[in-house]
């Protein structure tokens, strides 16, 4: 009974904590909600409006330059990941795209050295997963309408636009990141050799002085020791004259 009690008021005391910094993080960051939701909306309305179905599901086939020989808007749709990768497997992506999204909403919560431009790179992946999550969902397969010509660049959508970018900030905001940590700790060490150092150098000179202050010492007292050898001399000679003296008027 105690372990029961105990164990509820463990997982309660969890609850408590997850809403807390939840409700933190939202007050906090409510700002990448909003990006969040706009690149979502711009994704599926763009989707909406381009890539349109026959009455048998399948993509009716269009295409427009806006570039001519570069870029064109060419509706299509994709039942796999990114060069048709996991072709056919809509659920297994599906699982995969869940666990991914929940990593990264841990992650973001949890870690905490953010920063806007942190904030906008994570928002931009969120945006870009749920945007290709919806259309799995709810069509099967995800719906692509731009195509780079130069490259032969696989037909892509404004989710995988936003995925990719938010990914390669990401990964530039890390590297920059550990670079300024490890710069960081570079001075902090060379600002503790510095005074460690400066220690030692006082250290040492008060040694000197100490070593200085001992010789001068020796030196006042060999002095003295010889002045007293002299007056020793000089008396022992006077008492020495005297019983001369003494001897000779004897």
């Amino acid at each position: 009974m105690d372990k029961q009690r105990k164990k509820s008021g463990e997982l309660k005391n969890a609850k408590e904590l997850f809403v807390s910094t939840l409700k933190k993080y939202i007050k906090n960051y409510w700002w990448k909600l909003l990006i969040i939701v706009f690149l979502l909306v711009v994704d599926i309305v763009t989707k909406s409006l381009i890539v349109k179905f026959d009455s048998y599901g399948n993509v009716i086939p269009t295409q427009t330059p806006i570039i001519d020989g570069v870029l064109y808007i060419w509706p299509t749709a994709n039942e796999g990941a990114a060069w048709s990768i996991l072709y056919g497997k809509t659920v297994l992506l599906i699982i995969l795209t869940v666990v991914f999204l929940g990593m990264i909403v841990v992650y973001d919560i949890c870690y905490k050295k953010k920063s806007v431009f942190f904030g906008i790179s994570t928002g931009m992946i969120v945006a870009g997963a749920l945007g290709n999550l919806v259309d799995r969902i709810a069509f099967g397969k995800v719906r692509d309408f731009i195509y780079y010509s130069p490259i032969d660049f696989p037909i892509f959508n404004v989710a995988d636009i936003c995925l990719t970018c938010g990914i390669i900030f990401f990964a530039v905001y890390m590297i920059v990141t550990m670079a300024i940590e490890k710069h960081n700790e570079t001075l902090s060490q060379q600002t503790v050799n510095n005074a460690e150092n400066a220690k030692n150098n006082v250290d040492l000179n008060n040694n000197e002085e100490n070593t200085d202050d001992n010789i001068s010492q020796n030196s006042l007292e060999q002095e003295e020791n010889k002045r007293n050898n002299v007056d020793t001399t000089s008396q022992n000679g006077i008492d020495n004259a005297g019983d001369d003296d003494a001897k000779d008027i004897g």
